[in-house]
């Protein structure tokens, strides 16, 4: 059990980081870097469970 959570925040940690380093590109109007950041939010919102 601890060994999963221990890689589950490990791979939110590197998620993390990925949106950072896009969104600092957004804001520097990069057009690629955009287009990368609304198909990560638009698949973590199809896989988030319904209530």
């Amino acid at each position: 059990m601890a060994a999963a959570l221990e890689s589950r925040t490990r791979v939110l940690d590197d998620l993390a980081r990925v949106i950072a380093e896009l969104a600092r590109s957004v804001e520097r109007n990069d057009e690629r870097a955009r287009e990368k950041l609304d198909d990560i939010l638009r698949r973590l919102t199809e896989t988030r469970p319904r209530p």
